[in-house]
């Protein structure tokens, strides 16, 4: 995504929340955030986890 691209990913900035938030919930996204970061497409994404291809895009679209 060209949006994601022109933000770009900052590993601080992820640690951060990632020990900010403590919820279950909350870190997944963190972490499919991550994976979508190295290069994962969204359709892995939502295997990988056992969700909606429709749900992680909504997730990555949140963050940009």
């Amino acid at each position: 995504m060209k949006k994601f691209d022109n933000r770009g990913f900052d590993q601080s900035e992820y640690q951060r929340y990632f020990r900010r938030h403590q919820a279950e919930y909350m870190r997944k996204k963190l972490r499919m955030l991550k994976r979508y970061q190295l290069g994962k497409a969204f359709s892995e994404i939502a295997v990988y986890f056992g969700i909606h291809e429709q749900s992680v895009r909504k997730y990555i679209n949140t963050y940009i």
